[in-house]
């Protein structure tokens, strides 16, 4: 199949370019609070935070198996969204836009190639089951935000309790278009009702996965 073929290459392809820093356990520049110092006048000197980190790069890549069009349908039962290419989303449950449960999950594809599946719980994210392997984040302290980001290839993210209360990380956030996180966006119109996946955080601004539209 020739969306997987080129998914296998760009795998490949990838894994070089990582070799090249040491392919294997990566951290990203975001990672660790020993990088947290204070100057002279006792001021905190937070690291560098580039918007070329693993979380933007990782659905940067996986993203690329995305259908041309990522808008759709949903199908009378509530457990599809698809449009004239094909099916988009197929949701393990029929999908509910007040759900009574923190826990979303689906399978996003590519006409009948299967790109990856998504299980958001509360704020917690696990993309698996894609060519390049999986993406995970987990809340590490709901009251302080403190999170760690799996991403592909090794690297991963740390934003702990000590990055957080330093506000070092926040006086950053801003500028970085937010915390990293999976967010549902809804629009209703005349006829329709829209309901928007999309990722953002870290630099990455809206990196959408599908738009589907419900007839009233």
């Amino acid at each position: 199949m020739m969306i997987y073929r080129n998914a296998k290459i760009l795998l490949t392809v990838s894994c070089v370019l990582l070799s090249l820093m040491g392919c294997g356990s990566v951290l990203s520049s975001l990672e660790t609070t020993k990088n947290i110092k204070k100057d002279n006048q006792g001021k905190l000197q937070c690291p560098t935070q580039s918007e070329d980190n693993c979380w933007v790069r990782s659905l940067q890549l996986i993203s690329q198996c995305l259908p041309s069009s990522i808008n759709g349908e949903l199908t009378s039962d509530r457990r599809f969204c698809q449009n004239r290419q094909g099916l988009i989303v197929h949701f393990l449950n029929p999908y509910d836009l007040k759900p009574k449960s923190d826990t979303i999950e689906f399978d996003v594809y590519n006409r009948e190639f299967k790109c990856f599946h998504i299980k958001k719980q509360g704020d917690n994210l696990a993309i698996t089951n894609s060519p390049y392997g999986d993406i995970r984040l987990e809340i590490l302290d709901a009251q302080t935000g403190a999170m760690s980001i799996s991403c592909l290839f090794g690297e991963s993210i740390l934003i702990n309790s000590k990055t957080v209360s330093e506000n070092c990380f926040l006086q950053k956030a801003k500028a970085l278009q937010d915390w990293p996180q999976a967010l549902f966006s809804f629009k209703e119109d005349t006829n329709n009702r829209n309901f928007l996946f999309f990722m953002e955080g870290l630099g990455l601004g809206q990196e959408p996965i599908f738009n589907c539209s419900e007839g009233k």
